[in-house]
């Protein structure tokens, strides 16, 4: 049983090898997805905190004195004082985002969504989630996941004999190699396993 785990924990390691690279990179980036996006378009992102903000109700009109056409919907609220206040407007030929400085009242500008979703932040979203390839990609990224999964339970499975939790440094490159492999796979086990059946719910949340 132990060869079959040690085989199957290879060649699946082996297989998904380089999508799990891509997913794990683009995913990393994907932290600082805002970030990027506001740094690519700090016009509309960006305002100079002043003493107080505006009523919201003041902020919702000269948003609609700006554009009487479109009906408003969601409202963003900042997570930094320097960044812009967004709200959502419904109106045709699409819908848009509505950039407004909470402090002073100005609007900065409007976004798209077909703008927003060629900004290079929702094109690495696109690849960490379905690779360029809809939703067979969505699917795709989903087995990767799985597979993720049952490597982290194979490690566990293989780890549990020898139950190795430090490093060997006065061995050999092979066997200091092979603990660094044991030692990291057991402490990352849980962020793994976390991290694989959030990943799985997303992927197919349908």
């Amino acid at each position: 049983m132990r060869q079959l785990w040690l085989k199957a924990h290879l060649w699946v390691g082996l297989t998904i090898a380089l999508p799990l690279i891509v997913v794990a990179i683009s995913g990393a980036v994907l932290v600082f997805e805002d970030a990027i996006d506001r740094r690519l378009n700090p016009s509309i992102s960006y305002v100079t905190p002043g003493a107080q903000v505006l009523p919201i109700d003041d902020l919702l009109a000269r948003a609609r004195a700006a554009y009487p056409a479109a009906r408003l919907g969601s409202i963003s609220f900042p997570e930094q004082p320097d960044i812009a206040l967004l709200i959502s407007a419904a109106a045709k030929p699409e819908p848009f985002t509505i950039s407004i400085n909470q402090y002073t009242g100005d609007v900065l500008g409007t976004r798209t969504s077909s703008a927003r979703e060629a900004g290079l932040a929702r094109r690495i979203h696109l690849l960490h989630t379905r690779l360029f390839a809809g939703e067979v990609g969505e699917w795709t990224v989903g087995a990767i996941t799985a597979l993720t999964l049952f490597m982290a339970v194979a490690g566990l499975v293989l780890w549990w004999p020898r139950k190795i939790v430090t490093v060997m440094f006065s061995a050999s490159g092979r066997r200091i190699n092979f603990d660094l492999h044991n030692v990291f796979g057991f402490y990352a086990s849980a962020v793994f396993l976390f991290i694989a059946l959030t990943g799985m719910m997303i992927a197919f949340e349908s």
